[in-house]
């Protein structure tokens, strides 16, 4: 076996000869060799138009690219800016394609919505880079929109018992689409004997998330008959009357004075401390909160638009 390497400075056919001598009759032996080598050019790259209708963040460059081939392999991407010269540029993520790319297409995203760009298209293969003309386009300015979704590591449904508080941790956004604004939150769809609150109220709106925490207090079966007793004149003094019939009968005359301070103390804040007029009754004490299984919606309202997230909460 005998091997030869084939290296063209030049496209074009080469020629050569191999010439083998040994002690076989014939030699030397002469055996001719060709070269065929054929050369890469530089691509050429068309830009027929760049689609950026109705978006805010992101555009499409449509155009064409030949490199020379059916078998050549070539890389093509997206460079653009503000710059109309496009002196300076980003460019986008590479796509690969072999041969030549009647279609070729693209796309660019994380745009800033409401601006005007310059784009054109870029190919590389071994024959070197062609670019695109530039063309001029623009995007969108962002409508309101806002978006709410779970933290991570977060959940939807909470799981307590009467009398216990729930948390569930959420995110606002702007759902990609290049809005920026404030948005304000709010809960309903608490169940009886407790509230939903949500923190803060008002959160700023762009690509990076705004946290938020709401936050449902329940009312137990205990609290609420407590505040009934704490807050009821009737109570206190039913529960002093009973005092005075365990007590003792040598220990009722010293007790006297007492009972009768205790007495006139309850007549002052029943009567409202001799004031004119009677003191408001008190509130009523919220009822506590039934078991069951509840949804709670919390809204985000931004712009005039408005978006709403199903949260679960389960109360035993």
């Amino acid at each position: 076996m005998i091997q030869m390497s084939f290296s063209p400075t030049a496209a074009g056919t080469s020629n050569t000869t191999l010439t083998v001598t040994d002690n076989t009759v014939g030699s030397p032996h002469a055996i001719p060799v060709t070269g065929i080598a054929t050369q890469t050019l530089a691509p050429t790259v068309t830009l027929f138009s760049i689609d950026s209708l109705g978006q805010t963040v992101s555009a499409t460059l449509n155009g064409m690219a030949t490199v020379g081939g059916p078998n050549i392999p070539a890389v093509a991407w997206i460079e653009y800016g503000t710059d109309p010269l496009l002196a300076t540029f980003s460019k986008s993520s590479q796509w690969s394609f072999t041969g030549d790319a009647p279609s070729l297409s693209g796309s660019v995203t994380g745009l800033s919505p409401a601006t005007r760009y310059a784009a054109r298209l870029a190919v590389q293969t071994s024959g070197g880079i062609g670019k695109s003309n530039i063309q001029i386009f623009a995007t969108m300015a962002a409508w309101p929109e806002v978006n709410l979704t779970l933290a991570s590591g977060a959940s939807n449904i909470a799981t307590i018992s009467a009398g216990q508080t729930a948390t569930y941790q959420l995110v606002a956004w702007d759902g990609g689409n290049g809005y920026t604004g404030t948005a304000s939150l709010s809960c309903s769809g608490a169940p009886q004997g407790s509230t939903c609150v949500v923190t803060p109220t008002t959160v700023s709106i762009g690509l990076n998330g705004a946290p938020l925490t709401v936050t449902v207090t329940t009312t137990g079966k205990s609290s609420a008959l407590l505040r009934i007793g704490l807050k009821s004149p009737v109570w206190a003094t039913g529960l002093l009357l009973f005092g005075l019939t365990i007590v003792p009968r040598k220990k009722l005359l010293s007790l006297r004075v007492l009972v009768c301070l205790g007495l006139l103390s309850l007549s002052i804040f029943g009567c409202g401390g001799g004031a004119s007029g009677s003191a408001p009754p008190p509130p009523p004490p919220p009822p506590p909160t039934p078991s069951g299984a509840y949804y709670l919606t919390v809204s985000a309202v931004a712009g005039g638009a408005q978006t709403s997230y199903l949260l679960t909460l389960n109360v035993t």
